[in-house]
């Protein structure tokens, strides 16, 4: 055909592949300035008048599922179909690069971060196929060209569109596929059968993955007698990825990842985990006391008041982990810590406002749990956060030139050290004073003993045998991804705090930040309330590109705060294959420290169309990727609450419905929770709410946003009144689990724990308290505790 002048436009001139699918080349088109394309012919296996109309048919369609795809910028475009001698034509964009084969070369294994990298530039494009329900079917290295200039990926020559030239008419008027499509070894064995999955093609990634992992041919691994590849002795790999490789390549579609979507979910947070580990040998251990002052000896005098990391208290603190567990640790270095921490001068010289400080002390307590992870570059931009928001936070300055030492910086951490010692000084009459006042601490002196004070740490001993004073905090992250309503469900929360404690002695109120900020995102919700138009979405809060504090503080009625409820409220953003390193490692590390977590799921796209955007909206599998590396090594109670949001039509018509569909799509997760290590510690239930209360589901819509197909949710309102049903519950039950604790006085609970719970309540109104709760708390109509092995519910 060399030469061949085609729909009178395409002259070809070479030969790209010729095969039993077909042939394809490369063509200039004479109506566009000779600019080349590309140009498959398929060709129908039999030329009888049905077999023909039904090529037509496919290929009428086929044409037009590559038209939109091609609107991805990794797919070829379609720039025209046409038909000539029963014979069937595609003009396709030409792609400058390579195949993918000539970067797997036989016996020659890439590094494990060269194959995710590789797997992930794969996945991109692929689930964009795959969220329109498309199978590529033939996914292999040729079909798979690293583009010249960007080095992206491009997915070429879809299998799907081979059925035109395969498909025949049996006399007795049914269709048969004269031969499989696809490639052997990276074909799995559904596919083969006629079967296709969207999971064949996440079979033929893996197929891939391994090919540049061992150096081998997919053909020539060995198989076990259950038909699963061996390959774990032929490489070495980190446990996750290993596991990772092996859910793609299971013999049983069922059991791989249902689409690329979710497989891509859980490939970014095995590469955001991994990332963690900061490229430096030995590892260096990141505390108050490590800087190196050996680069300028004027700072070798200077006394740092400031805590060390060890003995800080975060923010988000567990029940069964407080000050008092120093005691029994032994480890003087805690102690001198809690001595600093104990005296630190509380007036700087320069005021800073209370909203300020909190920033800046938030900022560095982040700055500390990313530094923990070894993600430096996080920390790093935390405590500038910090010191930006607070001049004189000295622990920020000091963090701060720790790593500006340790990354070589040694000029600008000399400047933070500076800072430090000008603090110093301004304070140093402030701290003698301070130490002079008290009896049973003496001064530290002008330079930091290399041996602690026996008498100051015998005083720290006997202050931290003391009950704690102030009130306890509680953390609880609101765990979910874009969308799903996490913050409406905390202003419905706030809206409803009269039910929560209602015929209780107890006392719940928003601290005045959180009460301000609430009270906007309620009025936000009542003003849909004021048309009778049809809402193009759930009327909800606009999202933020940072995390926000909720402070709740719980009490007896007309009594001290005793307990803070500190709600930390993540962008949606941060959970997705948009997220960064630092802020995956944030989320990670709020979850394996905070008691309660809720997980927000979006209902419509839960029951909706048979779940079929459940997946790409509530993410089940990444959310359940984040549970499996932050509950490790839980030994606390926990409790987990699975939220449904925007409930209105399903708690109304099918509350059973719902729960069943939660068991089903989370079941997963549910199942990791279930391991005996977890068990007896991780308390599950869901508590469904309707966020509104007077809206409803119309339809469902979509459209195109970055090149992804998007549900578009329509509502409309059922009456004229923002009235929020069952947000009350979530906190019911955090409450119910948190004073269950108390009750049951377990032997692993602190002193100064019991403490602060014993002073809520006398017991017989705690009791009564409880008792009040356990009545209160919904077990019907959609809501149900499906794990509680440790009756912290019961």
């Amino acid at each position: 055909m060399l030469g061949q002048l085609l729909d009178g436009r395409y002259k070809v001139i070479e030969v790209l592949g010729s095969g039993g699918f077909g042939q394809t080349f490369v063509a200039e088109d004479k109506k566009m300035f000779d600019s080349q394309c590309v140009v498959k012919v398929l060709k129908p296996i039999s030329k009888d008048l049905q077999t023909i109309e039904l090529a037509r048919r496919l290929f009428a369609a086929e044409a037009r599922l590559l038209h939109e795809l091609g609107s991805h910028d990794q797919i070829p475009r379609l720039f025209a179909s046409f038909e000539e001698d029963q014979d069937f034509y595609l003009v396709q964009e030409y792609i400058q690069g390579y195949p993918l084969s000539q970067e797997l070369t036989p016996n020659v294994k890439m590094s494990e971060s060269e194959v995710i990298r590789l797997v992930k530039d794969i996945l991109e494009p692929l689930a964009y196929v795959h969220q329109r329900n498309v199978i590529h079917r033939d996914i292999k290295p040729p079909n798979l060209m690293r583009r010249s200039g960007d080095g992206k990926i491009v997915l070429i020559d879809f299998g799907s569109v081979k059925q035109v030239q395969n498909q025949v008419v049996e006399p007795d008027g049914q269709t048969r596929m004269t031969v499989a499509i696809g490639t052997y070894g990276y074909m799995p064995t559904e596919q083969g059968a006629g079967e296709p999955e969207l999971s064949s093609d996440i079979y033929a990634v893996g197929m891939i993955a391994l090919q540049a992992l061992t150096g081998i041919m997919p053909t020539k691994l060995p198989k076990s007698a259950t038909r699963e590849i061996c390959w774990r002795d032929q490489v070495s790999t980190t446990t996750e990825f290993a596991e990772f490789i092996d859910k793609m390549i299971r013999y049983d579609c069922r059991q791989r990842y249902q689409s690329a979507v979710e497989a891509l979910e859980s490939l970014v947070f095995i590469q955001a985990s991994s990332s963690l580990e900061f490229a430096t040998s030995p590892p260096v251990e990141y505390s108050s006391t490590s800087i190196d002052t050996n680069h300028s000896s004027s700072v070798k005098e200077e006394v740092i008041y400031t805590p060390t990391q060890y003995s800080q208290t975060a923010i988000f603190e567990d029940p069964v982990n407080d000050i008092s567990n120093l005691l029994n640790q032994e480890n003087d270095e805690l102690l001198k810590g809690y001595a600093e921490i104990a005296t630190e001068p509380t007036s700087p010289t320069e005021a800073v406002n209370e909203q300020d400080k909190c920033a800046s002390n938030n900022a560095y307590e982040n700055g500390m749990l990313k530094l923990r992870r070894r993600d430096i570059t996080g920390a790093l931009s935390e405590f500038d956060r910090a010191i930006k928001a607070d001049r004189s936070n000295i622990k920020a300055y000091q963090e701060r030139a720790a790593i500006l030492k340790m990354l070589g910086e040694y000029e600008k951490a000399d400047k933070d050290l500076q800072v430090i010692r000008n603090l110093n000084q301004e304070r140093k009459n402030i701290v003698k004073e301070k130490f002079n006042e008290s009896s049973n601490i003496q001064p530290i002196q002008a330079q930091v003993p290399t041996t602690p004070n026996n008498n100051i740490l015998q005083n720290v001993r006997n202050t931290l045998t003391r009950p704690i004073e102030g009130p306890r905090t509680l953390g609880v992250t609101v765990f979910g991804p874009r969308g799903v309503g996490k913050t409406s469900l905390l202003a419905a929360m706030y809206d409803q705090f009269g039910k929560t404690t209602q015929g209780t002695s107890l006392q719940l109120t928003a601290e005045l930040v959180t009460s301000a900020i609430l009270q906007d995102y309620v009025t936000k919700l009542k003003s849909p309330f004021d048309t009778d138009a049809e809402l193009e979405v759930m009327p909800g809060i606009q999202g933020t590109a940072e995390p926000q504090d909720f402070v709740f503080d719980l009490g007896r009625t007309g009594g001290p705060t005793a307990i803070k409820l500190h709600f930390k409220d993540f962008p949606g953003g941060r959970i997705g294959t948009n997220a960064r390193t630092e802020e995956i490692a944030e989320v990670k590390s709020l979850l394996e420290i905070c008691s309660v977590v809720l997980v927000v799921i979006d209902a419509p796209a839960l029951m909706e169309e048979n779940g079929k955007w459940h997946d790409l909206v509530n993410k089940p599998m990444l959310i359940t990727d984040y549970f499996k590396t932050a509950y490790q090594n839980v030994q606390s109670p926990r409790l987990v609450l699975l939220v449904p949001s925007k409930c209105e039509k399903y708690i109304q018509s099918a509350p059973e419905d719902l729960l069943a569909k939660v068991k089903e799509r989370y079941s997963t997760l549910l199942n990791f929770f279930q391991d005996p290590t977890l068990s007896p510690h991780v308390v599950v239930a869901v508590t469904p709410i309707q966020t509104l209360g007077n809206m409803k589901l119309t339809h469902i819509d979509t459209q195109s946003v970055n090149g992804q197909l998007q549900p578009r949710f329509y509502y409309k309102k059922t009456a004229n009144v923002y009235a929020p049903k069952d947000s009350e519950q979530p906190l019911r039950y955090l409450l119910k689990f948190l004073l269950k604790i108390h009750l049951q006085k377990r032997t692993f609970l602190s002193k100064a724990i019991r403490s602060v719970m014993g002073r809520l309540f006398e017991d017989g109104a705690f009791k009564s308290t409880v008792q009040d709760f356990t009545r209160q708390c919904k077990t019907s109509g959609g809501f149900a505790v499906l794990q509680d092995v440790g009756k912290w519910l019961d």
